[in-house]
């Protein structure tokens, strides 16, 4: 008579565990999570960016016009800003060339950079030109803060030039 062994041998395992599959699956949403924090990050920072090359392509601007109107340019000095908005200026007759300038100047940094300013001074021979703006969308704050923290929410791209 033969001996039947009651137990059957272990089988070899295939798949996998339902364990396994969660921690997986764990580990893909945590990565996935990583992935669109880093894409929020990179979408304010290239606003910042974009918000950066107006103000100087502006700043330029305007150096480019005070030089063409070199005789005239203590009329450039002064502050400019903030100010609404007004899409449908194309052109501003102020009857001077500087007040023209300055106008649509004014206009399109309102337009461009949110809560923009220019301020142009004059120092002998040397002209600066600043140009601030809001930065609370790339810092993370949509206003300002409710206590002051010393935090500056404005960021600033300024210029020299000499006539």
């Amino acid at each position: 008579m033969r001996k039947t062994n009651r137990f059957t041998p272990a089988r070899e395992q295939r798949g996998f565990t339902l364990i396994e599959v969660l921690v997986a699956a764990l580990v893909l949403s945590v990565g996935l999570l990583g992935l669109a924090g880093l894409q929020a990050v990179g979408q304010k920072l290239s606003h910042s960016a974009y918000q950066r090359s107006q103000a100087a392509s502006l700043a330029y601007e305007m150096a480019d016009a005070i030089r063409a109107n070199a005789a005239n340019a203590g009329d450039y000095t002064g502050t400019h800003g903030p100010g609404e908005c007004n899409a449908a200026l194309s052109w501003a007759d102020t009857g001077s060339v500087a007040g023209d300038d300055l106008a649509e100047w004014a206009n399109r940094i309102a337009c461009l950079l949110p809560g923009g300013q220019g301020s142009i001074t004059r120092s002998d021979d040397e002209m600066a030109i600043a140009i601030t703006w809001s930065e609370e969308r790339a810092r993370g704050t949509d206003a300002a803060p409710a206590t002051d923290s010393g935090e500056d929410l404005r960021d600033q791209f300024s210029v020299d030039i000499e006539l």
